[in-house]
C-alpha cells in the first residue's frame, strides 16, 4: 500500500490530482489507446476532487482528512464504489 506524498499533489484550475505512482496505475495507452505516441507507457495522473466553489470543505481540510484516512490504493478502490468524493469521506 502506497502512503499519499503531500509533495505530488498538483492542483490547477480548480481540479486536484495525484501524480506518484502506486499499486496497479493505469498507463496512458490503456485508459486512451489513441492518446500522442510521446504519452506511450506513462502513468496517468489520479483524479481526485475538484473544488468548484468556496464552502466549509477547503483544499487544506480536504487534504488533511484523506492523507491521514487513506492510501493511494484504497482511495482508488473507494472511488470505484462510491460517486461522490465529498460522500466518500464522510462514509470513512
Amino acid at each position: 500500500m502506497t502512503k499519499f506524498d503531500k509533495s505530488k499533489f498538483t492542483f490547477h484550475g480548480g481540479y486536484l490530482e495525484y501524480t506518484g505512482t502506486y499499486e496497479g496505475q493505469p498507463t496512458w495507452d490503456q485508459v486512451a489507446p489513441n492518446c500522442h505516441p510521446s504519452r506511450v507507457g506513462m502513468p496517468m495522473e489520479l483524479f481526485i476532487a475538484r473544488f468548484k466553489y468556496n464552502g466549509p470543505y477547503t483544499k487544506a481540510k480536504f487534504l488533511k482528512e484523506l492523507i491521514k484516512s487513506f492510501t493511494v490504493e484504497e482511495y482508488v478502490e473507494a472511488r470505484k464504489k462510491e460517486r461522490y468524493v465529498r460522500e466518500l469521506l464522510l462514509k470513512y
